[in-house]
């Protein structure tokens, strides 16, 4: 039976799991730059070919950001084909070394459709604790993950979750920063267009005008309203100033498709859409387009569009953003259009309740009047009862005037009052002050609340007496919903601020501290409140204010909302601390940066464990240089004397059979010779085996010398007898000494005057001579010389020129032996051409 890893699909299909999900936007949205360098860098320190992060929801995981990932995976995968849903569903890291041995996860087929063998996957969680995906690195082949590297993968992965606790709020309802900046647009909007509503003209050219400002791209921007079978124009601002009173046709329009739809539309390129009039376009200079509907209780009654001479100069966030101010704005347009109609009404209102002493069914009648208002107009009687309301409250409570009749209006709608004011306080002010004024919230017939301005009038008979109460009311839910978000936000980010285990600051535009989070206060080593007033810049070193400087400037002209990057900050005690940090700008309306949000993560013991790991590559690339020379060298050595020994030894043993089995037969003058050719064989090896022992105390260290002072002439004409060098020329100044361990210096010049006689024809001359604090030695040959291309490698080990190396016996080392034995005795060794022919080997060596 094959062994199922037990997965809680209770855990994946938890809803406040994915509604915390939902609410990050990675799985509709790319994951940003700072996430993908995250991914990037757990690729590269890791070595691993894929990186991922793994969002995982009901059905299917999506990858907002990844490394590696061949198509068709490299967007997402089904649910069948995830390692990542067993760490979501158990909470833990999952660790493979071959997923094809593995019992938990060897019948995924994500194994040969992907080629996943090898995972490490850390769980990543929401400020509350929900597990919303999995961080993970992925080999093709079996592999067992090292104990740094999976360290290195859980410090990415909560430096994941530190980075989406930015875009959401503990309990998952946090608008991401771009909603939280509309939403200020749209309060900021909606009061202006508010304190403008009594004028119709007024209100509505500062709507097309906040309507342009709202969108970057946006160059011009116009409503129109419906008039029959066309629109109206009836404002406009920026480029489309000169379109003004101009009516465009619904059912043949881009507009028209808003208005029939009653959704908004956007047009990325006119000159490719076929949706719009081609020639009105270009003779307009309009190129994008985004019109919006204006609703009114789900009845289009116009439209509100922005225009840009620029192709795909509107994403799907000015869609967004738009539609929201168009929905926002049309309770505050109708205002603006009814204005001067409202006053009128409210006024044969108040003359219509004062006329109630000519009976109920009189005042019912005035009172159709109040039909054409668009906020909620009630009569009531002293009880408290409703008598009349107007179509505008059948649609802001969704009851009908006859199911709302004869009902008590608070117990109807549920009245909640706000702060210390009761139904009993109100009356008292109405029949104190006959009016009142005030928010109240309200339930709709289908149990949904909303708020509420109450404007209410006590209405008096020609005796005085008090006959009724009319209460208007206009529908606020949208605005103080919006306020409410506006709070609970900044309310959510004040929490994560304290609470966080990440380094956090908020800084002006002039690099002075204005907030400190105790996190950043601790790395640092200060009280949090000595922080505040101080700059950024003076808590930097150098080198990192350098490259800050280098990221600001992109994010102060715009071209980037967020940069990170790793330096280092000065703590109070003055020693440096490794961080890693994210800064990301807060705009004001015109889009100029007005605060930064700097968050700083410590990334000290990374930094070390990844300077201990280079350090430890470089000495092990050391030992495999040296291991690699000293196996070189025994090959060459094993090459070397496998020929030099070879040939003599074999002279040797050739001479030896045949003079043992010959002796008694062999004249005495062949006896000699034969005993004589054993003989030179014998001193060959011997000077062989000499060389290769001084070349292993050479490599081994072990060659010391202990210089003496010794005259130079006296070794020079002992080292010309024992070569037999009788015609060489000796020029030697008397009384010339030098300070050489002298067994050295007769080791030295032998080798030399061996070299001049095997390759130079014996050496001509040898001369000696004080140089300063030195003494010059050259052995100089008639020979052929040295070719060019044995030069630079001359006194390297078994060097030796091509030509004579078939025809002239010999190691190779002789030089190189020559030169080190110099050097031991704090002298050198080089090669100088002859003025006319041959060689030169000059020795230099302490006087």
């Amino acid at each position: 039976m094959t062994m199922v890893s037990p997965l809680s699909g209770e855990a994946l299909g938890d809803p406040g799991r994915l509604r915390v999900l939902r609410a990050t936007g990675l799985l509709d949205e790319n994951a940003g730059a700072v996430l993908d360098r995250l991914t990037g860098l757990a690729a590269r320190l890791v070595r691993a070919p894929v990186a991922m992060i793994s969002m995982v929801d009901e059905d299917r995981q999506v990858f907002p950001s990844a490394v590696g990932l061949p198509e068709p995976w490299a967007g997402g995968t089904p649910r069948s084909h995830s390692f990542c849903r067993q760490v979501v569903a158990s909470d833990v890291p999952l660790i493979v070394t071959d997923a094809r041995e593995d019992w938990r996860v060897r019948d995924d087929p994500a194994i040969d459709d992907i080629g996943i063998v090898a995972y490490a996957g850390f769980p990543i969680r929401a400020p509350r604790g929900q597990t919303l995906g999995s961080f993970c690195v992925i080999d093709h082949r079996p592999r067992v993950w090292s104990t740094e590297e999976l360290s290195v993968v859980g410090e990415l992965a909560a430096a994941i979750e530190a980075e989406i606790a930015t875009r959401l709020s503990p309990d998952g309802t946090m608008p991401r920063p771009g909603e939280t900046e509309r939403l200020r647009t749209i309060i900021a909007v909606q009061r202006e267009v508010a304190a403008a509503a009594a004028d119709r003209d007024t209100a509505l050219d500062l709507i097309v005008r906040r309507a342009m400002e709202a969108l970057p791209g946006a160059e011009g921007a116009l409503i129109g309203l419906v008039d029959g079978e066309d629109l109206l124009v009836v404002a406009t601002a920026g480029a489309l100033g000169g379109h003004g009173r101009a009516r465009v046709g619904i059912a043949s329009s881009l507009a028209g498709r808003v208005v029939t739809s009653g959704t908004t539309v956007r047009c990325d390129d006119t000159v490719a859409d076929d949706r719009v009039d081609h020639g009105s376009s270009i003779a307009a200079d309009v190129r994008s387009i985004v019109i919006a509907p204006l609703l009114d209780g789900g009845r289009v009654f116009g439209t509100l569009g922005v225009s840009s001479s620029r192709p795909l100069a509107f994403d799907d966030a000015d869609t967004e953003q738009l539609t929201l101010l168009a929905d926002a704005l049309t309770g505050a347009l109708r205002h603006a259009d009814d204005a001067a109609h409202r006053e009128r009404a409210l006024g044969r209102a108040t003359e219509a309740v004062s006329a109630l002493k000519a009976g109920e069914q009189e005042l019912l009648q005035r009172a159709q009047l109040l039909d054409l208002t668009q906020d909620a107009v009630v009569v009531r009687d002293l009880d408290g009862r409703i008598t009349y309301w107007n179509p505008a409250a059948e649609r802001v409570y969704g009851w009908a005037l006859q199911d709302a009749a004869g009902h008590d209006m608070d117990r109807l709608l549920g009245t909640i009052w706000a702060g210390d004011c009761t139904r009993e306080s109100i009356a008292a002010a109405l029949y104190g002050r006959d009016v009142w004024a005030g928010e109240l919230e309200h339930r709709r017939a289908d149990g949904r609340r909303v708020t509420v301005l109450s404007r209410k009038a006590l209405q008096r008979d020609a005796d005085g007496s008090p006959v009724a109460v009319l209460s208007i009311d206009t529908d606020i839910t949208a605005r103080r919903a919006a306020e409410q978000a506006l709070r609970d936000s900044e309310r959510r980010f004040r929490s994560q601020f304290a609470h966080s285990a990440t380094g956090q600051i908020i800084r002006g535009a002039d690099d002075v501290i204005q907030e400190v989070n105790p996190a950043f206060a601790a790395m640092l080593g200060y009280p949090g409140d000595a922080l505040v007033g101080t700059t950024v810049a003076g808590h930097l070193t150098a080198e990192t204010r350098l490259a800050r400087n280098r990221e600001l400037a992109a994010l102060v002209t715009g071209q980037a909302d967020s940069y990170q990057m790793q330096g280092q900050v000065i703590r109070a005690d003055g020693s440096l601390l490794d961080v890693s940090t994210t800064v990301s700008a807060i705009r004001d309306e015109s889009g100029r940066p007005e605060r930064f949000v700097c968050l700083f993560q410590d990334i000290s013991d990374r930094m070390a464990a990844e300077a201990a790991r280079d350090a430890a590559t470089a000495d092990l690339a050391d030992r495999n240089r040296e291991l690699e020379n000293t196996n070189r060298l025994k090959q060459d050595l094993m090459g070397m004397l496998g020929h030099e020994i070879g040939n003599p030894l074999t002279s040797i043993l050739g001479y030896t059979e045949t003079l043992i089995d010959g002796w008694d037969s062999l004249p005495a003058a062949r006896q000699l010779d034969m005993m004589d050719a054993i003989d030179r064989n014998a001193h060959l090896i011997d000077g062989i085996v000499r060389e290769v022992l001084t070349l292993v105390a050479l490599d081994a260290g072990r060659i010391t010398a202990t210089p003496e002072t010794v005259p130079v002439a006296g070794y020079l004409e002992l080292a010309r007898a024992n070569s037999n060098s009788v015609t060489t020329v000796l020029d030697c100044p008397a009384g010339l000494t030098a300070s050489v361990q002298p067994g050295h210096l007769t080791q030295i010049l032998t080798n030399l005057l061996s070299n001049a006689r095997k390759y130079g024809g014996g050496a001509t001359s040898i001369t000696a001579r004080a140089d300063g604090d030195t003494v010059r030695i050259a052995v100089e040959d008639h020979g052929p010389g040295v070719p060019a291309e044995l030069r630079p490698h001359l006194f390297e080990r078994f060097s030796r020129a091509r030509a004579t190396a078939r025809t002239v016996s010999g190691t190779g080392l002789g030089l190189f032996i020559v030169r080190e034995l110099a050097r031991a005795n704090g002298g050198d060794m080089h090669w100088e051409p002859a003025p006319e022919q041959g060689s030169i080997f000059v020795l230099t060596i302490p006087a």
